[in-house]
Formats: C-alpha cells, sequence, structure tokens
C-alpha cells in the first residue's frame, strides 16, 4: 500500500493535475475580480471542492495501483483533467478570450449569470 501512494505521490499526472486545480482557481479568481463579482464564500466553496476533488483522485488512484488496475486510475484522472481544462475554457470566455463553438451556449449562460448579479447589486446601492 505505501509503494502505492509513493507511485501516486510521484506520478506525472498527479502533477498535471494539480496544475489544472491551480489554473481553474486562477482563471475564476480573474474572472471575479474582472466582473466584479468577487464573493469569500464562492472563493472558499471553489477551495474546498479543489482540495477535496484532488485527494479524492489521488486515493482512488492509490487503490486503482494497488489492485494492479493502474489504467482505470489514469482514465479517472483524464475525465477529472478533461473537466478541469472546460472549466478553464469557460472562466476564459467569460473574460472575452476566445474559445470553440461549442462552449458559447455555455459562455452565454455564464455571462448573463454574471450581469444578473451585477443588476442585482445596483438595485441594492
Amino acid at each position: 500500500m505505501f509503494n502505492s501512494i509513493l507511485f501516486m505521490a510521484n506520478n506525472e499526472y498527479t502533477y498535471i493535475l494539480l496544475l489544472l486545480i491551480g489554473l481553474d482557481f486562477f482563471t475564476g479568481y480573474s474572472k471575479a475580480i474582472i466582473w466584479k463579482v468577487a464573493d469569500s464564500w464562492v472563493g472558499l466553496k471553489g477551495i474546498v471542492k479543489h482540495i477535496t476533488t484532488f485527494f479524492i483522485y489521488f486515493f482512488i488512484g492509490v487503490f486503482f495501483h494497488y489492485i494492479n488496475s493502474f489504467t482505470m486510475g489514469q482514465l479517472f484522472l483524464v475525465i477529472i483533467c478533461l473537466n478541469y481544462a472546460l472549466s478553464i475554457l469557460e472562466n476564459a470566455g467569460v473574460m472575452g478570450v476566445y474559445v470553440p463553438k461549442f462552449l458559447k451556449t455555455k459562455i452565454q449562460a455564464e455571462l448573463k449569470r454574471y450581469e444578473e448579479k451585477l443588476n442585482e447589486g445596483d438595485k441594492e446601492k
């Protein structure tokens, strides 16, 4: 079991996941600053979500390595990494960066949500 933990700790895929988590956090934080909708509660929930996701992957990866099913663990990781990459693209699109067409509807929904949030803030003033 200890070998499985060491394997996951030194696995390059684990580093890729950490990089994507960091980029998602950074782009999400940047998006909130640009749209002036920064909220400490949303930020805290995001941090908890990212940490939980990492630890779930890590321990599932250890489990798959322990039962000699490394391929299943990598498949699980690829799915998580694709989800984070999609989130990074969505954040970039909301900030005005060009994104692929298949994300346009999701980005339009996000933009509408932020505009509504800003309008609510204006009504309170």
